[in-house]
């Protein structure tokens, strides 16, 4: 059965012994399946609260099938709309705020908004890996 992430759903991802926790802030409708999530850790466990973590990365990846990947839905957190702000990024040469087209980017926005990049999850772990481990000053 495929699963698939809703917004304010935390997902548990499972990285060298500990947890990463993410929140989707953002699925996407326009571009299929693609949510922001916002990862905090590391936790030794996967029940624990996503709110006590540290902040870790925040990345674009699939909304679905992550389960394959051992990831899994543990509960949820609350996105507010000034959270939504989050997702505002370059795509394109165009400038989106969740699914809705703002403008055409101009070089500033190129400069100072984020581009959309969508990782695979494998890369998604190897980020959390190496976030995990400068938190930790390895």
């Amino acid at each position: 059965m495929k699963i698939t992430a809703g917004r304010g759903d935390v997902i548990a991802v499972p990285i060298n012994g500990v947890w990463a926790l993410g929140r989707v802030i953002f699925v996407s409708k326009y571009f299929k399946e693609i949510m922001l999530i916002e990862f905090r850790g590391p936790f030794s466990s996967d029940a624990a609260d996503w709110h006590t973590g540290r902040p870790l990365v925040s990345v674009y990846t699939a909304a679905a099938s992550f389960e394959r990947r051992g990831w899994k839905k543990v509960g949820t957190a609350g996105v507010g709309d000034a959270e939504l702000k989050k997702s505002i990024r370059v795509v394109a040469n165009e400038v989106w705020e969740q699914d809705v087209f703002l403008r055409k980017a101009t070089a500033n926005d190129k400069q100072q908004i984020p581009m959309m990049l969508v990782d695979g999850f494998i890369r998604v772990e190897s980020t959390l890996l190496r976030a995990i481990a400068e938190d930790a000053g390895c």
